[in-house]
C-alpha cells in the first residue's frame, strides 16, 4: 500500500482545477470524466458589488488609489491598502511551515480574516490584461520603515516548461506560500481590498427561509425568525411576490418593482406633446419619475422640458408626461417609474 503518487497528484490537480471534473483515476482524461468538481463558498466570497469594480479597471497603482477615494466609483467597495502605512503584517499559521495569513490582529489566529483582496486579472482592463494597479506588493519587513520588497521573480529557478516561483500570493484568502527553500523574515503585504455588500451581508441573521422560489426573496411562502437588517424586525411574511422589502424600523413595506427606462403608451410623431404610462405612477422622495429623451435626463416643471398631470384629474394619479416640445418620430422618449399602490 502507498499514498498517492505525484503523477496521481498532477493529474488530479489538472481535471480538477483546469477542466472542472474530478475522480482519482490518473487514466481518464478530462472529456471521460463523470463527475463535475464543486467548490463551497462561503456568503462573504460572493461579491454583490463585483460588476461596479470591474467597471473601474486601474492601468497603474495611481490610478486605482484615485478609484477608493471619497465619492470616487469605488468608494465604501475597495479599501485601499496601498500605501505603506497601511500594509499587513501577515501572521505565520501555527503547525505549518512557509504558510502565512493576513489577520486583523498580527499573531492572533482566532481574530478576523483580511481576505478578499482584488485580483488584478479580475478587473481586466479594455484590452484584456489584468489592472496590475490593485496588484499586491510583498515586502520583508515594514514598508513603512525598512522593508524591502520581494518581487515576483525574487526565488524563481529554471525556465520554460520547468521555471518555478517561490512565493504565491491567494488574494481570495489572504494566505501567503512560500517555497521550502525561501524565506521571507518578516511579511507585509499592501494592496486592495474588497470591501462591499457580499451575499452574507444581504441574507444578515436569518435563521430560516423556507419556499423560496428562484429571486431574492420571490415566491416564499414563509420567512421566519429574521434577524433584522435589510427585513428589519419582521416575524413572519406570507406570500411575497417576488417585490422589493424596504426596511421601515421594525416593521418592512411591500413596494412595487420600479420600472426601469419604459416606453410610452404612444409614438413620437413629431405632433404630440402628452404621452402617457400603462400604470400611474409615485413621485414622492427617490421613487419621483425620470424622464429622458434620446437618452438625457429631462428637467421636470413649468418653463422645464417637460410637466406632469393626472389624466382623470387632480387626486386620480400622476400618469401623463407633458414635454414643452413636440417630440420627432426619430426621437426616443422612455420613462422610469415606481407604479403607484
Amino acid at each position: 500500500m502507498a499514498g498517492f503518487s505525484e503523477l496521481e497528484r498532477i493529474n488530479l490537480a489538472a481535471k480538477t482545477l483546469a477542466a472542472g471534473v474530478k475522480d482519482a483515476d490518473p487514466t481518464t482524461q478530462w472529456y471521460e470524466s463523470t463527475l463535475a468538481n464543486s467548490f463551497v463558498l462561503a456568503g462573504d466570497k460572493v461579491w454583490i458589488q463585483a460588476d461596479t469594480l470591474r467597471a473601474n479597471p486601474a492601468t497603474n497603482l495611481a490610478a486605482a488609489q484615485a478609484l477608493c477615494i471619497p465619492t470616487a466609483p469605488l468608494d465604501g467597495i475597495v479599501l485601499d491598502r496601498s500605501a505603506a502605512g497601511n500594509a499587513v503584517r501577515l501572521t505565520p499559521v501555527p503547525g505549518v511551515n512557509n504558510t502565512y495569513v493576513a489577520l486583523e490582529t498580527y499573531g492572533d489566529i482566532s481574530s478576523g480574516r483580511v481576505d478578499n483582496w482584488v485580483l488584478p486579472q479580475f478587473v481586466p482592463l479594455a484590452n484584456g490584461l489584468p489592472s496590475s494597479g490593485f496588484g499586491v506588493r510583498l515586502y520583508n519587513g515594514n514598508p513603512a520603515t525598512t522593508g524591502v520588497p520581494v518581487l515576483t521573480t525574487a526565488g524563481a529557478t529554471g525556465t520554460g516548461i520547468n521555471k518555478t516561483v517561490a512565493w504565491i500570493w491567494d488574494y481570495a484568502t489572504g494566505i501567503l506560500l512560500l517555497s521550502n527553500t525561501f524565506s521571507v523574515a518578516d511579511p507585509w503585504v499592501n494592496g486592495f481590498q474588497y470591501i462591499g455588500v457580499t451575499a452574507g451581508s444581504l441574507v444578515g441573521n436569518i435563521g430560516s427561509i423556507t419556499n423560496v422560489f428562484g429571486d431574492l426573496i420571490g415566491d416564499a411562502e414563509n420567512i421566519e425568525d429574521i434577524g433584522g437588517d435589510h427585513i428589519g424586525d419582521a416575524q413572519t411574511i406570507n406570500n411575497v411576490g417576488g417585490n422589493v422589502i424596504i426596511e421601515n424600523g421594525g416593521s418592512v413595506t411591500i413596494a412595487a418593482p420600479r420600472h426601469i427606462r419604459q416606453p410610452f403608451n404612444e409614438a413620437p410623431n413629431g405632433v404630440i406633446v402628452t404621452f402617457t404610462t400603462p400604470v400611474k405612477f409615485v413621485r414622492t422622495g427617490v421613487d419621483r419619475e425620470e424622464v429622458f429623451h434620446n437618452g438625457v435626463l429631462q428637467e421636470d416643471g413649468v418653463g422645464n422640458d417637460y410637466t406632469v398631470s393626472e389624466s382623470g384629474g387632480v387626486g386620480t394619479g400622476f400618469d401623463t408626461v407633458n414635454f414643452l416640445y413636440a417630440v420627432e418620430p426619430s426621437d426616443k422618449v422612455i420613462i422610469s417609474y415606481t407604479p403607484a399602490p
